[in-house]
C-alpha cells in the first residue's frame, strides 16, 4: 500500500473528504515524528510502541579493513502481543 492508498482507505473507512483524511494522516505522522526526535515513546494499545534507542558504537570489517562505527541513534517500533498474535493466525 502507499502512502497515497493509505489517505485513501482512511477516506472511505473514517466516510470523510479525502481532503480531511490527508490532513489527518499527515498530522499522525508529524506527531510520531515530533515525538521520536524529542526521545519520548508513543504507545498505541493493541498496536505496539514506536519509540528510539541508542545503538552503540561498534567495529566492522569492510574491505579488509576495520572501521570504528559511532554510536547513533535508531527508530524502533515494537509490535504489541495483540498484534502480533493476530498476524501469525492469520493464514495465507
Amino acid at each position: 500500500m502507499t502512502y497515497k492508498e493509505l489517505k485513501i482507505q482512511v477516506s472511505k473507512n473514517a466516510q470523510v473528504p479525502v481532503e480531511v483524511a490527508d490532513k489527518v494522516v499527515e498530522e499522525v505522522f508529524h506527531t510520531l515524528k515530533s515525538v521520536m526526535l524529542r526521545g519520548d515513546r508513543l504507545q498505541v494499545p493493541g498496536f505496539g510502541v514506536f519509540y528510539t534507542k541508542i545503538r552503540s558504537s561498534r567495529k566492522v570489517k569492510t574491505h579488509g579493513e576495520i572501521k570504528q562505527l559511532p554510536s547513533k541513534r535508531v527508530p524502533v517500533f515494537a509490535p504489541a502481543k495483540a498484534l502480533k498474535k493476530e498476524i501469525e493466525s492469520n493464514t495465507f
